[in-house]
């Protein structure tokens, strides 16, 4: 059984439920919650054998799959967590666009909306880094890593004009960036990436950065939110 396959459970365990884009967020989120004392969720990103599709063309299927799961129809809320990446509104839109074609769902309008049915519990769309700022999860981890490490930065800075990656789409400049920080301060295992940077011991992205604070707030005051919206 591949490391995909085990992310799928047989039965929801938690009271909450996250679907996000890829293992970097579910790692991301899980180690956020963990270290801030967040609310438990249960978090999964598209990944078979219910989906055929990864990534952010994974929701659809993922939704349609988890609403078959047992404790389903007693969860509080399903929170998706998609980038925003080059086009705030165009990422929204995709992400809409599956939930809306997914059977018994119906799409929030716009991000941070909550959606309520008869055949669904509640569920709202947050857009990383936020609503309508262009950017993705690796954005605010680049600004905690370059608070620990300046002169790494400064050194990343200059390299990135020198090999043209200024030139890049942001989306890409900010993966780039992202890889760069984490070769260069994972001495232990240069080739580390996202999915990993918690488990390595030597604090490569510090998660009680202030830069954390606006999505773990939503995350800790997130039964209240869907209940008064």
């Amino acid at each position: 059984m591949s490391d995909n396959k085990q992310l799928i459970p047989a039965n929801i365990k938690e009271p909450r439920l996250i679907l996000c884009e890829g293992l970097a967020d579910a790692s991301f989120i899980r180690n956020l919650i963990k270290e801030r004392n967040l609310p438990p969720f249960d978090i999964h990103c598209p990944a078979e054998p219910y989906t055929t599709t990864g990534g952010v063309n994974g929701f659809k299927e993922m939704l349609e799959a988890f609403s078959l799961f047992q404790g389903f129809r007693t969860l509080k809320g399903i929170l998706i967590l998609s980038d925003n990446d080059d086009n705030p509104a165009n990422a929204f839109c995709s992400v809409s666009k599956q939930i809306s074609s997914a059977e018994g769902y119906k799409a929030p309008s716009q991000p941070l909306a909550v959606v309520r049915t008869d055949s669904v519990p509640p569920l709202v769309v947050v857009m990383l880094p936020w609503r309508d700022q262009p950017g993705n999860i690796e954005q605010l981890c680049l600004i905690s890593s370059y608070e620990s490490y300046p002169n790494i930065k400064a050194c990343l800075d200059e390299y990135v004009t020198c090999t043209g990656v200024n030139l890049w789409g942001l989306t890409k400049q900010l993966k780039m960036k992202m890889r760069c920080m984490l070769s260069s301060t994972c001495s232990s295992d240069p080739n580390t990436s996202l999915v990993y940077a918690w488990s390595r011991g030597e604090n490569l992205i510090p998660l009680n950065h202030g830069c954390f604070d606006q999505i773990a707030d939503f995350l800790r005051k997130f039964d209240d939110y869907i209940v008064q919206l």
